[in-house]
């Protein structure tokens, strides 16, 4: 019994939308110009989102430093 560990696991306690996966994004139909570079913007601003809630939790589950 002396080698198990005394420590017990820690349960996270992280926001909803660090854990959930980041959004299809959607399919690009045909269009102008405008049409095509509204849609775009969308998907940046999607991905941005996504990105910085992956970094969130990065952040969050990384082990202090010592």
């Amino acid at each position: 019994m002396a080698c198990q560990p005394s420590t017990k696991p820690v349960e996270w306690n992280l926001p909803a939308n660090l854990v959930q996966d980041c959004p299809d994004l959607p399919e690009i139909v045909e269009g102008d110009g405008g049409v095509m570079l509204k849609q775009w913007t969308k998907d940046r601003r999607l991905y941005v989102e996504c990105r910085q809630a992956k970094r969130a939790l990065n952040e969050a589950v990384k082990k202090p430093s010592s």
